[in-house]
């Protein structure tokens, strides 16, 4: 089955979106995942700490390309289900991922959070920011999905990282290799 997906994927120009892992499982071999998410966070900032981890893993893994739910998937409280800063801190991870996905439980709509013009404003300025990336962002995860590897490349080392996760409070980065970005 995974032979026959992988070998129509590479015949036309389609792709598929799964979830890639929860709780240490393979939903979708890496072989016929083009592009996945890191599973569904709580709409705190822990859980966008959580997805942070999830993008490193995935990244370690050989994951061609990820994203998350912007401001998470899980419902929280209050009538938006989640506050306006975590929502516009989750889309500027998302503006410079692979995947950008605005969905999930309750809220997810920019101008449905006060101040709406100001937060759809911010919003659309990191749509912008993605969708000038697209084009890198494709022929990098193209070019990732062929060779086995990620288009996103942790600056942490897989045993440095897990080594230290419980211990400290750790900062995450990656970088995206802008040398081929023409803008």
């Amino acid at each position: 089955w995974h032979r026959m997906v992988k070998q129509a994927m590479l015949r036309t120009a389609d792709f598929v979106i799964c979830r890639y892992k929860f709780l240490f499982l393979e939903f979708s071999p890496r072989s016929v995942m083009f592009s996945g998410w890191v599973g569904d966070q709580d709409p705190t900032f822990d859980g966008l700490q959580e997805a942070l981890k999830r993008y490193l893993q995935s990244a370690w893994d050989g994951y061609a390309n990820f994203g998350s739910d912007i401001g998470g998937y899980r419902s929280g409280n209050g009538t938006l289900g989640r506050s306006r800063e975590l929502f516009l801190r989750w889309a500027q991870l998302g503006a410079f991922s692979p995947l950008m996905e605005n969905g999930g439980n309750k809220e997810h709509r920019p101008w449905m959070f006060e101040p709406s013009v100001e937060t759809t404003a911010i919003y659309k300025k990191y749509v912008s920011a993605h969708l000038m990336l697209v084009p890198y962002l494709l022929s990098t995860g193209s070019k990732a999905y062929e060779t086995g590897t990620s288009s996103i490349t942790p600056l942490a080392k897989h045993n440095d990282f897990i080594d230290k996760v419980h211990v400290i409070t750790i900062t995450v980065h990656y970088c995206i290799n802008l040398e081929r970005l023409d803008v």
